[in-house]
């Protein structure tokens, strides 16, 4: 029994993880950001309704990965037409998976954790037509770096941007 406890499972976001969701978010900001207090622009209500239309969203692949009853990691991704941006000539020009949110509840388990919802995504998102797979990271964060390029992912590029309004 233990053994199944132990288990990660990865399986479709349901609205009774939205709560445990929201905080792993919160969690995961703050572990990014040089100030620990929470963000002014992103609040639990303001993070919840995001969340929630994750869920409700047949196009996106909305993961949560639990062990046993506690949630310990979550993927959101989308399939996008591919950026206009160049990439490299023998790479895949078609529709891209976007993996907008993607977190664990401790940096020890993105081997684990991670593993399981990023090869779940893989699936689901070359299965809505997906050519590529495209992670975005909000803050440096050298564990979660680690982890995508050992999975086989390399950097795309590196972005610098200024709001025009």
């Amino acid at each position: 029994m233990a053994a199944d406890a132990d288990q990660i499972d990865v399986r479709n976001v349901r609205s009774s993880d939205v709560a445990a969701i929201v905080e792993l978010v919160i969690k995961d900001e703050r572990a990014g950001s040089a100030d620990p207090s929470p963000a002014d622009t992103h609040t639990r209500d303001q993070q919840r309704t995001r969340v929630q239309g994750m869920v409700g969203d047949p196009a996106a692949v909305s993961l949560v990965a639990t062990r046993g009853d506690q949630v310990v990691g979550y993927l959101f991704s989308a399939v996008a037409p591919a950026p206009p941006e160049p990439v490299a000539p023998s790479a895949p020009a078609g529709p891209v998976g976007y993996v907008t949110d993607f977190a664990v509840l401790t940096r020890g388990e993105w081997w684990e954790v991670g593993t399981a919802l990023l090869a779940r995504a893989r699936d689901r998102l070359r299965e809505l037509g997906a050519e590529r797979v495209l992670v975005t990271l909000d803050a440096p964060d050298p564990v979660k770096r680690a982890f995508l390029w050992r999975s086989g992912l390399t950097l795309g590029a590196e972005r610098y941007e200024t709001p025009l309004v």
